[in-house]
């Protein structure tokens, strides 16, 4: 606070040289007399004394503030600090449009002591200090103007991201950036060069004093700059008010991937675009009514939001796998009834060729508990071949990450999905991924082998299917997770388990069991669909044939041990008493294994393994599964030296099934007499004495099977046919 000084009331302009007086300095000192300096601080004093200053020039505006300051009993130094100070709040608090037209947000403005200049040699838009001296920010403007926030946190893992908006000079526009980053990247010195990537003008020269400059934009612009709440997943949200949404679907959220890139997001975003009417939605579901493998698919699309609800009693996804060799449909039904259900298939469909284990589980990490397709299942890699089974099972495994705050180790948030996944292939999924558990997976996954589409439909009537469904996309989404927002899960898991009965009339085997309450929550969904939406269908038909499936799914699941079986009877009946097997007619020749009573092991040649299985498993999967289900002692094939029934020194090698694990799961003891446990007939049997062919003939007695002799071709007998 300074003293009230009245300027007096003779000419203000006489105390001033008259060398150096002309007409705008004497206008500007008259019109100054009236004015009370006693508080500087006023910014209506300043804003006056500013606009007084404009008409002069660099002379006369020196010599107007030296008079100003006398007035005010300030020094010419402080009172051109107030000056500047004020016309820097003055821009502060002007938006940016002013400075550069064309920008686009019209209610962010410049930090305190920055300034939006028009570069005079580019003309392109530039921000500059003059704190200390004049220093050149950005000598291409960008600012940031949007931030996202993740739904309910932002927290080191989940941090806020924004967008920028910068000038691009190739097109004189100004673009908003596509890859959204974080803040500790924007406001940090050392790593906002690497926005230079995305297009920035940021070097060693201005890094930090951009670094600075966006950190305040921030901070003034806290209130101004646009929020958007954000999911990384589709999948059932509580908003703030505790309202169950499905985001994005419902709710303001929008997707933005854990990456950042807006572009990535906005094609999976586009599955939110509608087309068409309900109406002719409706009409193509009806034309498909009659056909199980679509009301299958239907069911599935419907049951995926379903899956997360009642998670509590499914503990895990639902597959359904549908294989065959015809080109024509597999990809295309389930498109249909995807785009019908929630929008466009393609963007939720992607192919294991060239797939990695990080690109699937990004795009399940992503779908979450919205439905999607995993196309071509024949073609997945050996380094794939664990993948659906671990979708199913729903969360990716533990890994650590370094935490930037702290420098300590955690548990990075794994990525995980809880919906229904849709394979299709040429073959069935579990003959790909034997390598893994195919047991677990066929009891978890429904493998549909049928005709996707009748004989009599051409390929081209199945392209207009695919094409009119995408023309009304998206047409039964909202309506049905509003219905099913407004359910209690326990209520549903109640009804999902009285319609298990439906399906318990079929296989009784375990791998049945554990598929009749993923039928029975399919079977709900299309039966609460059909009434809500009222879509005109039949789902009772769904139970029959989802039986035949089911049932011929846990017979393909049993397939491992009837091959142990055929393996185990094998050796038995072609086994001489206490010695090796040989199942040829010229046994020492043509050995394809080893087996003695008193070892806890027998061993098979990979030639005989192959005879066995006859096509029915691909033979280095076969023996991973079998090794795997502890059958085999190790994986390769092993060596094993023995004594002939002539006191001679001989060797073989084969698989080594274990003994009691082959008993243990099949009821077959190798060592006992041939087809007493598994009541299945030997085609015939081997003997190689007089001894064995009367016992032989005892133990087979009246079943019609051939016992015969076969001759004995020693190591000796073969060295002297060679002598």
């Amino acid at each position: 606070m300074v003293n009230r000084v009245l300027i007096p009331d003779s000419s203000a302009a006489a105390q001033i040289k008259p060398d150096l007086i002309n007409q705008k300095l004497k206008n500007a000192l008259a019109s100054a007399k009236i004015l009370d300096y006693s508080n500087l601080e006023d910014d209506k004093l300043i804003a006056k004394i500013v606009e007084l200053e404009e008409s002069l020039n660099t002379n006369d505006l020196l010599n107007f503030r030296r008079k100003i300051a006398e007035y005010a009993n300030v020094s010419v130094d402080k009172f051109t600090v107030i000056i500047d100070n004020f016309k820097a709040r003055q821009i502060a608090e002007t938006p940016i449009y002013h400075f550069f037209p064309g920008f686009p947000h019209s209610d962010l403005c410049l930090p305190f002591n920055y300034h939006a200049r028009m570069d005079p040699v580019t003309n392109n838009p530039m921000i500059v200090t003059y704190e200390k001296k004049r220093i050149v920010v950005a000598p291409v403007a960008a600012f940031p103007v949007r931030v996202f926030i993740p739904y309910s946190r932002a927290t080191l893992d989940h941090p806020e991201l924004y967008q920028l908006v910068r000038y691009n000079p190739a097109t004189g526009k100004w673009e908003e950036v596509q890859q959204v980053v974080k803040k500790s990247y924007l406001c940090h010195a050392g790593s906002i060069h690497h926005l230079a990537n995305i297009g920035l003008s940021v070097g060693s020269a201005n890094a930090s004093e951009l670094a600075k400059f966006f950190q305040l934009f921030i901070d003034k612009n806290a209130k101004n700059i646009e929020i958007v709440e954000t999911v990384r997943k589709f999948g059932w949200v509580t908003s703030s008010s505790g309202e169950k949404l499905f985001a994005p679907f419902s709710g303001s959220y929008k997707v933005v991937p854990a990456s950042g890139d807006l572009a990535e997001s906005s094609n999976f975003e586009g599955v939110k675009l509608k087309s068409g009417s309900r109406e002719e939605a409706v009409a193509i579901v009806r034309e498909l009514g009659s056909n199980q493998v679509f009301l299958t698919m239907l069911a599935g699309m419907f049951a995926g939001p379903v899956v997360s609800l009642i998670k509590d009693y499914l503990q895990e996804g639902i597959g359904i796998d549908l294989s065959g060799k015809t080109s024509k449909g597999k990809t295309s039904i389930q498109k249909i009834a995807f785009n019908l259900v929630y929008g466009n298939a393609d963007l939720f469909t992607r192919s294991w060729h060239g797939a990695t284990p990080n690109g699937i589980w990004g795009v399940a990490d992503m779908a979450n508990h919205l439905p999607f397709i995993l196309d071509d299942s024949h073609l997945i890699s050996k380094h794939l071949a664990d993948m659906p089974h671990a979708l199913i099972n729903g969360p990716q495994g533990d890994k650590m990450q370094v935490n930037p705050a702290t420098n300590e180790l955690s548990i990075r948030e794994r990525k995980s999905v809880l919906t229904v996944i849709f394979f299709n292939g040429e073959v069935p999924l579990s003959e790909q991924t034997l390598i893994s558990n195919s047991r677990g997976l066929l009891g978890r996954v429904f493998m549909i082998r049928a005709l996707p589409f009748p004989d009599t439909f051409t390929s081209e009537q199945v392209r207009a299917y695919v094409r009119r469904s995408f023309q009304n996309r998206g047409q039964f989404r909202d309506e049905w997770l509003a219905h099913l927002a407004k359910l209690d899960p326990e209520i549903i898991i109640e009804q999902v388990i009285e319609l298990t009965e439906l399906f318990e009339g079929g296989n009784a085997s375990t791998l049945y069991g554990r598929l009749t309450s993923k039928a029975a929550t399919l079977y709900w969904s299309l039966k609460e669909a059909n009434e809500v939406l009222d879509l005109g269908l039949n789902p009772d038909t769904l139970i029959p044939f989802l039986i035949e499936q089911m049932s011929e799914t846990a017979t393909n699941g049993d397939i491992i041990r009837e091959i142990v079986r055929d393996v185990a009877e094998h050796v038995r009946q072609n086994s001489a008493e206490g010695e090796t097997f040989h199942p040829h007619f010229t046994p020492n020749r043509l050995r394809e294994g080893f087996n003695c009573k008193d070892d806890d092991h027998f061993y098979v040649k990979r030639t005989c393994l192959e005879r066995i299985v006859a096509g029915r498993r691909n033979i280095r999967l076969l023996i991973d599964e079998l090794y795997k289900e502890s059958y085999l002692k190790e994986r390769g094939s092993s060596t094993v030296t023995f004594k002939t029934e002539y006191g001679s020194t001989s060797s073989t090698s084969g698989y080594a099934f274990r003994k009691q694990v082959v008993q243990d799961k099949t009821g077959i003891d190798v060592d006992g007499k041939p087809g007493t446990e598994s009541g299945q007939k030997p085609k015939m049997v081997l003997t190689d004495s007089k001894e064995a062919a009367e016992e032989a003939k005892k133990a087979y007695a009246g079943t019609n099977t051939p016992i015969i002799r076969a001759p004995i071709y020693g190591h000796q007998y073969k060295r002297s046919k060679k002598a």
